[in-house]
């Protein structure tokens, strides 16, 4: 009973005191129902996922905790000036001033998790979301937030968008007509990236016929070092556009085939030549045995039959090997009398 008179007479002291008094009673109790609240709801979000794996959802709550905060904080005032100043001006700022601390409070935030979400995404082998190209993701997302931030800040003063889309929507267009060519680029460069149809140690040929490695791949372009030394910068537009093969494949080790033309007289020995091909291709560390070297009769050409030796190598850097199987089948072919036909 004592409690409860203490109870009565407070409220009775609060009923006739001043605006101000009251206002100020109302923010300490406020305050102390959300630092029992706020934790309380993390409590129970933790129970449900306390049986996860990752440590993803912990360091989602430390994100949202504070923010969730002065969240429930601001919901309290908001309710509260509405009742309590509900005739005198402040209410003709007030609420909008409070909903746009709390569009402030939660961009950050919401930026950080975005990032959090990204990195989480850009580790499965499954998305299209690749390592390389996260920084650019995460630039997205934190413009996409703050662009909503903008667009909730200007509904909550009233301020009409119609005229600022407009003009958004005319430099926009000039925008994109003065950097066509960049823009393609850049659209290029993140579905080379997202796609990894090449990467950086693997050897590819280009529609113009230019061979080398690549060094780096970036969202404007690409650069190769051919064979000649020669470093060529290809913008991502073209290789988009264009037939690319890469000959190493998925992996810069993987084993590469080598084929090796050679003609030889209509009057030769198609057996022998076989035979002397597979024993020269034998002679090289360089060629696999599994798959086994093999001789191919390819047609009857103009002047000779042509033959084709076919070996595994294991890996893409050892194609120089060609060299020294050609130096070796001309010595053979010599010794054996098997003439290199061509056109009289």
């Amino acid at each position: 009973m004592e409690y409860l008179n203490i109870a009565k007479d407070l409220f009775a002291f609060l009923q006739n005191s001043n605006i101000f008094i009251q206002t100020a009673v109302f923010l300490v109790a406020l305050f102390v129902i959300v630092a029992v609240v706020n934790p309380l709801i993390f409590a129970i979000l933790h129970k449900f996922t306390s049986h996860t794996k990752t440590e993803l959802d912990d360091k989602l709550f430390s994100i949202i905790k504070p923010p969730m905060f002065w969240t429930l904080a601001l919901a309290g005032v908001i309710i509260y000036a509405r009742y309590a100043f509900a005739e005198s001006f402040i209410m003709a700022y007030l609420p909008a001033l409070l909903k746009t601390a709390l569009i402030l409070l939660w961009v950050k935030p919401l930026t950080r998790v975005a990032k959090i979400m990204l990195a989480v995404l850009s580790a499965s082998e499954k998305t299209f979301i690749k390592k390389p190209i996260l920084p650019l993701f995460n630039n997205v997302a934190v413009v996409l937030i703050w662009s909503f931030a903008v667009y909730f800040l200007f509904a909550v003063w009233g301020i009409s968008l119609t005229a600022w889309l407009a003009s958004a929507g005319i430099v926009g267009i000039a925008v994109g007509f003065a950097a066509k060519d960049t823009l393609a680029n850049l659209i290029s460069g993140i579905f080379i990236l997202a796609d990894a149809p090449y990467k950086v140690g693997d050897i590819i040929r280009l529609s113009s016929g230019d061979t080398g490695e690549v060094i780096h791949v970036g969202l404007r372009s690409t650069r190769i070092k051919t064979y000649d030394g020669v470093e060529i910068t290809v913008p991502n537009s073209q290789i988009g556009n264009s037939t690319i093969a890469n000959e190493t494949g998925t992996k810069v080790d993987e084993k590469i085939r080598l084929k090796v033309p050679v003609g030889v007289g209509y009057d030769t020995d198609i057996n022998m030549a076989e035979s002397i091909l597979l024993k020269i291709a034998k002679e090289f560390e360089q060629v696999r045995q599994d798959p086994e070297p093999k001789v191919v009769f390819l047609n009857f050409g103009a002047s000779s039959l042509d033959l084709e030796l076919r070996v595994w190598l294991h890996n893409q850097s050892q194609k120089g090997i060609l060299n020294d199987i050609n130096r070796r089948i001309l010595e053979e072919f010599k010794k054996a009398q098997i003439e290199i036909p061509y056109p009289k």
